[in-house]
Order: C-alpha cells, then sequence, then structure tokens
C-alpha cells in the first residue's frame, strides 16, 4: 500500500481553508440515500472524519446519526461550526483523533481519504471502534462514465494529485495484512444534481488541483469548463450533472477475549 508524497498531500489538502465558504455553497452534499446504503443507523455514534464543511455531517445528521466531526483546517472547522453550531466539532487528523477507545459505531471518511497515511489511520479507527464497528470510505463525485461528463471533468486531470481517480475509487482502498477489518461491501449510490453553469464553474475553482495552478492556467480550465456546461443546458437553464457516491466498508473483527 502507498501513500501520496507527504509535502505534497499537505500543500494540497490544506489549500482549501482558503475557499471554505465556496467549498460549502458548490461543492455536493451526501444524498439521503448513502446513509443506509452503507450500513448506518439512527442512533449510531459516528465520527465524521475530515468533515470539511459540513457537507456529509448534515446528511448524516437529518438521518438521526450522532455525529462527532474531526476536522483540522481551522477555516474549513470554522465554516462547519457555524452552520451546525450545536455540533460537536473537534481539531485533529485521522493519524492521531481526539476520541476515546472503542468508543465509536462507525469512523465515516468522504473525499479524503487520498490525502491519509493509510496505515495509521487504520489503526486508529481500529482503536475507536466498537467491536463490529463499521469504517466507511466514500468519495462523492461526478459520475465519469459517462461520455460527457468524463470530457467535462479531464479538464482538471493534469492538475490532479497523485494516480488521479485511481486515488478516488474504493478499489483503492487497500488495508495492511494485518488490519483488524473484514470486508463488507464495495458499491455505489447514483444521482442527479441539478446545476446552473456557474455552479459548475464555482465547483472547478474548488478543487485543489486548481487552486494551487497558476493564474494562466486556473483562467484557461474556467473557461473550458463553462463552454462544455454551456453545451449541456436544459430548456429551464440547468445541467443535471450525473453523479455517483462510491463506497467501500469494512467491519471492524471484535477484540480477543480477555483470558481468565
Amino acid at each position: 500500500m502507498t501513500s501520496p508524497d507527504p509535502d505534497s498531500r499537505d500543500e494540497r489538502s490544506r489549500s482549501f481553508g482558503a475557499v471554505a465558504d465556496d467549498y460549502d455553497s458548490f461543492r455536493p452534499a451526501l444524498p439521503p440515500e448513502f446513509v443506509a446504503a452503507v450500513g448506518l443507523r439512527e442512533g449510531d455514534r459516528v465520527i465524521d472524519l475530515a468533515a470539511g464543511t459540513g457537507l456529509a455531517t448534515r446528511t448524516l445528521i437529518d438521518a438521526g446519526i450522532e455525529v462527532i466531526a474531526i476536522e483540522p483546517d481551522s477555516e474549513m472547522r470554522n465554516v462547519l461550526q457555524r452552520r451546525s453550531p450545536t455540533l460537536d466539532v473537534r481539531d485533529g487528523v485521522g493519524e492521531a483523533m481526539p476520541v476515546s477507545d472503542n468508543s465509536a459505531d462507525a469512523v465515516v471518511v468522504v473525499s479524503a481519504w487520498h490525502w491519509m497515511d493509510h496505515e495509521r489511520v487504520v489503526r486508529e479507527v481500529a482503536r475507536i471502534l466498537r467491536d463490529d464497528g463499521l469504517l466507511v470510505i466514500a468519495w462523492n463525485g461526478a459520475d465519469q462514465r459517462v461520455d460527457w461528463v468524463q470530457r467535462l471533468f479531464e479538464l482538471r486531470r493534469p492538475y490532479r494529485f497523485g494516480d488521479g481517480d485511481e486515488r478516488h475509487h474504493p478499489r483503492s482502498v487497500v488495508l495492511p495484512d494485518d488490519a483488524p477489518f473484514t470486508f463488507v461491501a464495495d458499491d455505489a449510490v447514483c444521482w442527479q444534481w441539478p446545476r446552473r453553469v456557474d455552479d459548475i464553474e464555482r465547483l472547478f475553482t474548488t478543487f485543489s488541483g486548481v487552486l494551487t495552478a497558476s493564474a494562466e492556467q486556473r483562467d484557461a480550465i474556467l473557461t473550458t469548463v463553462r463552454e462544455r456546461s454551456l453545451e449541456r443546458v436544459d430548456a429551464h437553464g440547468t445541467v443535471n450533472l450525473p453523479m455517483w457516491t462510491r463506497y467501500w466498508v469494512g467491519r471492524r473483527t471484535p477484540r480477543p477475549t480477555p483470558s481468565s
């Protein structure tokens, strides 16, 4: 199992705070169907790891789940706390979570697994999960199996981090051989996201590769994004963007019973 270069990973992962409000406004929330699809239930205590501005968090809360949100970026946390003022929000990273041992029913990581040191995070998740608790790793984005969507989102490919799409797919989840988890599911929820052309253009400005590109590169990307999005506008001025929320689910194996 390989992880991204730490220096490049940290630079890219910390680029979102500068556009935290736009991130919250123009990135997609999780579809409600996701909760049941991955096996979460009302009343579960769930850690939303790398919660960002709370796009996944609010879907979990709406489903009656008790959420602790962990996010390392202060600007992202500020938006998250402002949007959900009563939420338990904690400063932390997946490699060292400020959560007690054996205390959570699930850990959910949405569109952030590729930023993490997987071996260290897996150890931390195993520590805080209750026996039979779930590790849910997901990516929420445009469905690039659709030809015109693939052509639109290929614009960001030269600026993608690491292995690009391969790091944003359940098949990229490879746990250490000794990780105390059993495989549960690798699937996706498909849905439609109605967007205006301006919304799609602003969405691209929240991608790390676009954020860290030069001004000239960024302008070129956004001009082409607008041109290609305009080709898909319906009679109501809307682009119906096909989406899929891909997920991988593992279950923590029970801890050994102490010898008497």
